[in-house]
């Protein structure tokens, strides 16, 4: 899942343009088409395909989601397995098309670590929330006095939940989230372990039934703003939404700092240093080594094709 299969794009781009490309933040070499990464990536065809990708995904989920409320009695179990469950089918289905985020907070984390452009993040959040909205109104259709009954699936605080704890316990569930996303798109880690790449739609459905089955007593589960305002929007209700959409986003930003400030350094083993490496290493602490060796080897791993789902995918969106 997770991160956008841009890598053929940006070999593309690294062959028509010779630019530096950092997980789809490119730079124009000196090329002489006149034409932007922008621009090539606005006419490429798979980049459409991304969007609908994830339009698509969005709806499936949330129109799943919202008929195993309208049927599961409040069971946090039940529901826990549709969105567990249904995630990872979507993955295996689309992951090779948008890579299947499905959810603005994973892609403001993957803008956030460099491994999208921000003209595919505004794109994909957009097509995010259309898809939201089209799966609660075809939840709707189903049976309008049950969705009526669960309020149409909108997340709302628990009674004796503040505000508060619900912002406080949906970052932490998106923080959650979107690490495993970051460590399941990493392709330097896929190079290393190929068998991750079989398990990572599995990864992700753990994931989101664990958080569901956790968080559905306290605030419904969002960790996902995109079910929330799909939901307001079919549901006519809006109360606290703002938590809905700032805990997720405040979340996905830590887990982008935290993993690429601390997890993401992968040093060499002392033994493949030189003697003259080992003398400027020494003293210093693994942070310190982290931004003395590894800014450049960051930079350039950037450049690669991190933003597919652990080397799951290839093509571009």
């Amino acid at each position: 899942m997770y991160g956008t299969p841009s890598g053929g794009i940006q070999q593309e781009e690294k062959a028509e343009f010779g630019s530096a490309i950092a997980g789809g933040m490119t730079s124009r070499g000196s090329d002489m088409t006149g034409r932007t990464p922008m621009e090539v990536e606005l006419r490429d065809t798979r980049f459409h395909q991304a969007l609908l990708g994830e339009w698509f995904g969005t709806t499936a989920f949330v129109f799943f989601l919202v008929l195993s409320i309208m049927t599961a009695d409040g069971d946090p179990v039940r529901i826990g397995l549709v969105a567990g469950l249904s995630f990872f089918c979507l993955v295996y289905m689309l992951a090779s098309v948008s890579a299947a985020h499905f959810n603005p907070a994973v892609t403001f984390g993957m803008w956030a670590s460099r491994r999208i452009t921000g003209l595919r993040a505004a794109c994909y959040v957009l097509f995010q929330l259309l898809g939201a909205m089209t799966g609660a109104a075809l939840a709707q259709s189903v049976s309008r006095s049950m969705f009526r009954g669960v309020n149409g699936g909108v997340n709302a605080l628990a009674s004796g939940v503040s505000t508060g704890s619900a912002f406080w316990i949906e970052l932490l569930g998106t923080l959650f989230l979107v690490m495993a996303v970051l460590a399941a798109s990493d392709s330097e880690l896929g190079a290393q372990w190929p068998y991750r790449r079989v398990l990572i739609p599995m990864e992700v459905g753990f994931t989101i039934f664990l958080a569901h089955v956790v968080l559905i007593p306290f605030t419904g589960c969002s960790i996902n703003p995109a079910r929330s305002f799909g939901t307001a929007v079919v549901g006519h209700y809006w109360r606290q939404h703002w938590v809905w959409w700032v805990a997720p986003f405040v979340g996905a930003l830590t887990a982008s700092l935290l993993y690429s400030v601390v997890f993401f350094a992968n040093e060499a083993p002392k033994e493949e240093f030189s003697v003259e490496e080992g003398r400027r290493e020494e003293g210093k602490s693994g942070v310190g080594r982290m931004f003395s060796r590894t800014r450049g080897e960051q930079g350039n791993r950037v450049g690669t094709d991190r933003s597919g789902v652990g080397g799951m995918s290839t093509s571009s969106g």
